[in-house]
């Protein structure tokens, strides 16, 4: 979780919660959000699976875990999957999928702006740690 913040933008605080019995991982993350708007929280599950050349990991939200924040919008919906696969020859194909509910109220340019440079973002950040772990 300490590497959460170099890799997902505007992450402002990322703990871990616990490690269930069957390997998954519960967290906590707060976004930071551009004024006007309030910052977002969740609480989320990492489910890991692999089949052949194939891995997956499955995001998704889970509440009641971590007390709200007063002036934090908490999200109650959002799932992520990343999918990778070996390719062979030193390559692996990424594929980041992502739904989230933001709540609350944001206005519709900033959601559609998010919604693009949010998960490039993320893919960039992945990119340069995994050159800088490499070298």
């Amino acid at each position: 979780m300490e590497g959460y913040p170099d890799l997902f933008p505007d992450t402002e605080d990322s703990r871990l919660i616990k490690i269930e019995k069957n390997g998954d991982i519960i967290h906590y993350s707060r976004t930071k959000a551009p004024w006007p708007v309030s910052d977002r929280d969740g609480t989320y599950r990492s489910h890991f699976s692999s089949e052949g050349n194939t891995s997956t990991v499955r995001l998704e939200t889970v509440s009641g875990l971590v007390d709200e924040k007063e002036g934090v919008v908490r999200i109650l919906d959002s799932e992520a999957i990343w999918t990778l696969k070996e390719l062979g020859n030193k390559q692996i194909e990424l594929v980041y999928e992502v739904y989230a509910n933001p709540n609350g109220s944001i206005p519709a340019w900033l959601v559609n702006s998010a919604a693009i440079s949010l998960p490039f973002e993320t893919l960039v950040n992945m990119k340069d740690l995994v050159l800088e772990r490499s070298e």
